[in-house]
């Protein structure tokens, strides 16, 4: 229960940061590395709320898709439309989707697990 609202709160947040008017949230140079990192996030927490109605692949598309519809809404509120920021999305879905599976193997890829 704590998860999947820690989860909903840290969505939440996330889409807010990634739609506030540009100039509200100042990364740095490390602006790529904050996309990944908070996928990586994102994806963590998905899986340990989902995992038991999805497979990994399901819940790495979700968040993958997520992250393109964010990043294709981002020009209305003002923000830059950035394929580099998608690719960074992605890659920290799958660095902790490799994560996954290297702790926990293959099982649970294509459904969930224990079914």
């Amino acid at each position: 229960m704590v998860l999947k609202l820690l989860f909903w709160l840290y969505l939440a947040g996330l889409t807010l940061l990634c739609l506030i008017p540009p100039g509200g949230v100042d990364v740095g140079g490390s602006d790529k590395l904050a996309h990944g990192a908070a996928y990586f996030v994102l994806m963590s927490l998905a899986f340990g709320v989902f995992r038991g109605r999805y497979g990994l692949i399901w819940i790495a598309f979700s968040a993958i898709t997520y992250g393109i519809v964010i990043e294709c809404v981002q020009p209305v509120t003002g923000r830059e439309f950035s394929l580099l920021d998608m690719a960074a999305n992605a890659v920290g879905v799958a660095v902790m989707c490799g994560v996954i599976v290297l702790f926990s193997g293959p099982r649970g890829l294509l459904s969930p697990e224990g079914r």
